[in-house]
Order: C-alpha cells, then sequence, then structure tokens
C-alpha cells in the first residue's frame, strides 16, 4: 500500500469494515435508525423545509434518506468512500456525491443552513481537522448550524470506538470540540451526550440503566478529581452557529 494508505481502505469500507459489524446494509435497516435520529437529532432540524442540509461523510446516505423523508428534499451527502456511495445509489437514495468533503464544501460558498459531521473528524489527523473545520465555515451561511458527532474520549467505552476502525487519527471531548468552535468563530456552542434514545421499552430500560452507570461514573470522577461534570456517553455532540 502507498503512503496515502486510507484510499484503500476507504475504497473497501463496506466489505471490509461495515459489513463485517453490521452485515450486509439493506433499506430496512436504514430505516430501523429513523427512530434513533429521531430522538437524537429531531430537535436540530430548521422549521422551513426548503433549508440546505448537508451530511458530510455521509457513508451509504441513510442519514440523508432520513432528513429527505422528514420534508427537506435538497438534503444531499458527499463522501470519499466509492463502496458506500455506490451502495447508497444502489439502495435509491438520491443527493450523493462522491469525493472528499473539503473539495465539496470548497466549492459551495455559503451554501448549507445546516452542515452534519458524524462519525466524521476522527478520520483525520489533527491538521487536515482544522482544514475541514475551515472548510464548514466558508460553506455555512451566516447563522448556518454545524453539528458534529464523534467518539467520545471521555467514555470508558473510547478504546473500543477509537482503535475499531484503523482508520481513525484524532480523539475528542466535549471540551475538545467547544474549544475546535470556539477557535474558529462559532457562537452559541452546546454539547450533549448521546444517551440512549428512548422508541420503546427496551430502549427506555437501555436508558433508564445508562442514567444509573453514568451517576457512578460521575462519583468516581468526583472522588478523584473533585468534580463529577463532563460527558461520559460513548459518542459526545456538539453544535454551534456561524
Amino acid at each position: 500500500m502507498d503512503a496515502d494508505y486510507k484510499k484503500d481502505f476507504y475504497a473497501r469500507y463496506v466489505s471490509a469494515h461495515n459489513a463485517e459489524l453490521y452485515g450486509r446494509t439493506d433499506i430496512a435497516q436504514v430505516r430501523a435508525r429513523f427512530t434513533s435520529w429521531n430522538g437524537q437529532y429531531g430537535d436540530l432540524l430548521p422549521a422551513a423545509r426548503e433549508a440546505k442540509m448537508l451530511d458530510a461523510g455521509c457513508g451509504e446516505g441513510g442519514f440523508v434518506l432520513w432528513l429527505q423523508e422528514r420534508g427537506f428534499e435538497a438534503a444531499e451527502g458527499v463522501d470519499v468512500s466509492s463502496e458506500q456511495i455506490a451502495l447508497g445509489k444502489e439502495l435509491g437514495i438520491k443527493g450523493l456525491t462522491l469525493g472528499d468533503l473539503r473539495d465539496f464544501l470548497g466549492s459551495r460558498k455559503e451554501a448549507f443552513d445546516v452542515i452534519f459531521l458524524r462519525d466524521v473528524l476522527g478520520h483525520f489527523p489533527k491538521r487536515e481537522v482544522l482544514e475541514v473545520l475551515q472548510s464548514v465555515h466558508g460553506a455555512l451561511k451566516h447563522g448556518g448550524m454545524l453539528v458534529i458527532k464523534t467518539p467520545n474520549a471521555e467514555s470508558p467505552m473510547t478504546g473500543r470506538l477509537r482503535y475499531g476502525d484503523f482508520t481513525h487519527d484524532t480523539s475528542f471531548t466535549g471540551q475538545s470540540l467547544r474549544q475546535l468552535f470556539l477557535v474558529f468563530g462559532f457562537t452559541d456552542v452546546r454539547i450533549r451526550s448521546m444517551r440512549p434514545a428512548v422508541h420503546g421499552i427496551v430502549s427506555g430500560v437501555r436508558f433508564l440503566l445508562w442514567l444509573v452507570i453514568e451517576l457512578q461514573i460521575r462519583i468516581y470522577r468526583l472522588v478523584e478529581a473533585g468534580s463529577a461534570g463532563g460527558w461520559f456517553t460513548q459518542n459526545v455532540m456538539a453544535t454551534g452557529k456561524k
């Protein structure tokens, strides 16, 4: 493999990674995620259905389909993985583009009302993280929102996610995400834990059990560090406005 080894990994991201974890994705599996996304992201969506939305690093495009079926027909996605984009098109998902998200964003100045970076930033080394944020900032309209979801380095599960994908480079906590947003001039920065989304009895039980676990972690942190503050779910979300 050449020095830019990630091209080889992304070219086989479905067959050598996602399919190993989740099996072959079909449209039923995509739609099964909608209830969780409703709980995790529903309150972040703008009221205007004509809003321009982008899922940068969209994978097979399931989240794009969710946005489109929520009424945001102009929602689109971009991903560098040819396998994932091909899978999305095979599933009939519209608005997907194959390409580097930095190039894509660089040609679309102030084009989007909301940009999502879900499980994306961790794939870049720090210098390239800054390039991504610069590109995102330029592609957002004034008052537009950036939504970042990423594995949480403050979680007890951080090692599983950080090292479970060979293409991961950088880890974040809620605090380092806040720092990143503020350095790039974003305002109204908010950090939230991503607890289990409640959409039935089983998920409700998972949510309650997580609260018990989280309380234990906070007690541990209070004893060791004198403060119980922090975000401890395996993923963390940050939002900010341009």
